[in-house]
């Protein structure tokens, strides 16, 4: 980032009499991992986190992030003339962002928004927000005026599409439309707008790559009761998948799609998402149509997985766990031999990961983070000028995940390299007892992810430690490990848990400067008895038995984990050729007591 991209900047926004220019980092479709052709707030801060708001007036630029990325942002925007504050709580609405706009123009002023990257409901909350200050004003830009200023900017991404067949999804793209056209029936409504990719691709059985770390379309999509419409350059799709779409599904430009929706919407009534679909769709929908705001009907199909997604997805992550623990074991042997980089040790994750015959891409950047550098919940390594060596001693942290042919995969493990010391050890096994407090729990239908986030605290509580992370995300099926469908186990997330669904269960504590813990398995919601549920583990991998302090776990946690690291080792011993890392394994998911 320089500073003549600023200056620039307010140039422009002078030209459109605007005082200050608010950015949010996300795309037209409101994506977490967003292509680099969009990464506007990457390219004009040099901040490289994922949470990133900007706003920028004729004198002043700040940048908002969240507890994740504390210590992120701190060292990348040093020097910058960039400010930033750390979110406590982060929600949608942009109330922080407002408040500093209304004290910066105190005369009152003009803000300039990308209504492409701001949703119906986003837009609602910040027109709420204006009104009560009075002396400003919302301005839509629709040509972004960060694009006018970016010199070599990366072009749009346009991937080879493929149809998944038979083999890998159980429902057919004519029958997950013809499920959603029922919905769109019962709620009285014509057309339903579907711009979230992760939607996209589980609605028509379509992978790209496009994004990356994400093995999705980028595309708009219009169902209706008749005909439906994808809006994707249509050459993408090589002949043999175009067999598997519906004849009544038609292919459009999507370029196109601005213009061919007012004509498609001409006198309709539309089912859309405010969470979801943006602005800018909103205000080119024809002015005849009527509006029918409701969550999409795809997203329960995204967050219930049935029995056929569920098992394909246990599969992969069985295989997923066993090169977690390959990775585990080598890193373990390699320091006594030498140091070893913390890149060193994520290429080997990679090529670990990429050798299974399902292998698609990582899930994300793999995380490999030694003593203190743990304590980023967000490290990454490859982006320092040079990569930590691990030694002998302490403590690493490893979170890797991948998308394979049948799941999408995500773990976390903590491990000793050497010896830690006893405060270590008791962080780690508050850390694991809220870890367990999940895997164990029993409850009833109906229970919402806030209820049981603190479950997952209460021992850090009672210490006066916390995680400033949530507890859990859904997991899409080959689609986004954090998945868009609403639901999360944590404080922010109303959505209930249901059987069906899967996500992560993944407290942590991070002492900054210091060292970080997090242990993570995927699970799934099952059947428990008599209305009740309780989850069922998708991640089979040992806990770190030499930062277990056995006297703080009750009898049930013990339990709990000698009878887990049984499977464990029955489960991931036919996998393992190397007799050392058998025996490794032995040891290491021996019973505790």
């Amino acid at each position: 980032m320089n500073k003549k991209v600023i200056a620039d900047l307010r140039v422009l926004m002078s030209d459109n009499k605007i005082d200050a220019y608010l950015t949010v980092s996300t795309d037209p479709h409101q994506s977490e991992y967003i292509p680099p052709f969009w990464l506007r707030n990457k390219f004009l801060t040099g901040f490289t986190g994922v949470y990133c708001r900007t706003v920028v007036t004729k004198k002043k630029a700040m940048l908002w992030t969240d507890g994740k990325e504390a210590i992120k942002v701190k060292k990348e925007l040093k020097n910058s003339p960039f400010k930033y504050q750390v979110k406590t709580l982060v929600t949608a609405d942009l109330n922080d962002e407002i408040t500093w706009i209304a004290k910066e123009l105190k005369n009152g002023g003009t803000i300039g928004v990308d209504p492409r990257i701001m949703t119906i409901a986003q837009m609602e909350s910040l027109k709420d927000l204006v009104a009560k200050q009075k002396s400003l004003s919302i301005k839509y830009v629709e040509n972004n005026l960060i694009d006018e200023v970016w010199e070599d900017r990366p072009p749009m991404p346009k991937s080879s599409v493929i149809i998944r067949g038979r083999k890998l999804e159980k429902t057919s793209v004519r029958k997950k439309l013809r499920i959603i056209t029922k919905e769109l029936k019962k709620s009285a409504c014509d057309l339903h707008i579907v711009s979230n990719l992760e939607s996209i691709a589980r609605s028509l059985n379509a992978r790209a790559t496009d994004v990356e770390y994400n093995p999705l379309v980028i595309s708009y999509l219009v169902i209706g009761t008749k005909n439906s419409y994808w809006f994707i350059d249509k050459d993408r799709i090589a002949p043999e998948y175009k067999k598997l779409l519906p004849s009544n599904l038609k292919l459009l430009p999507y370029d196109n799609f601005a213009k061919e929706l007012e004509s498609l919407s001409v006198s309709k009534t539309v089912m859309i998402d405010k969470n979801e679909v943006s602005q800018w769709v909103l205000n080119h929908i024809h002015p005849s149509a009527k509006i029918r705001y409701q969550t999409s009907p795809i997203t329960k199909m995204k967050a219930i997985k049935n029995s056929f997604e569920i098992k394909m997805m246990s599969n992969a992550c069985l295989r997923d766990s066993f090169y977690l623990a390959e990775a585990i074991f080598w890193i373990k042997n390699e320091v006594k031999r030498r140091p070893v980089t913390e890149c060193e040790l994520i290429d080997k994750i990679k090529e670990f990961k990429s050798k299974d015959k399902n292998y698609l891409e990582l899930s994300f950047e793999p995380i490999a983070a030694y003593n203190k550098n743990a304590a980023v919940i967000h490290y990454e390594p490859k982006l320092l000028p040079s990569c930590a060596s691990i030694k002998n001693k302490g403590i690493v942290l490893i979170d890797c995940g991948a998308h394979f042919t049948d799941g999408t995969t995500d773990a976390t493990r903590t491990f000793t390299v050497g010896k830690v010391k006893s405060k270590v050890k008791q962080d780690y096994t508050r850390v694991l007892k809220g870890h367990l407090a999940l895997n164990i729990l029993k409850f009833p239908a109906g229970t919402k992810g806030y209820h049981v986030d603190a479950l997952a605290r209460q021992f850090l509580w009672e210490a006066g430690l916390n995680y400033s992370h949530g507890t859990g995300h859904g997991v899409g099926y080959v689609t986004s490990v954090h998945e868009t469908a609403g639901f999360g186990i944590t404080p922010l997330r109303p959505m209930s848990i249901d059987e069906g669904m899967v996500f992560s269960n993944e407290p942590g504590y991070y002492k900054e400067g210091h060292y970080g813990i997090r242990i993570e398995n995927m699970v799934f919601v099952e059947k428990h008895k008599d209305k009740f549920l309780k989850l069922a583990q998708m991640t089979y991998c040992p806990y770190e038995r030499e930062l277990i302090d056995v006297k703080m776990l009750d009898q049930k946690e013990l339990d709990w984990v000698n009878k887990y690291h049984k499977i464990v080792l029955k489960k991931l011993k036919p996998m393992i050729k190397d007799r050392a890392m058998l025996d490794w394994l032995k040891k290491t998911c021996a019973p505790l007591i």
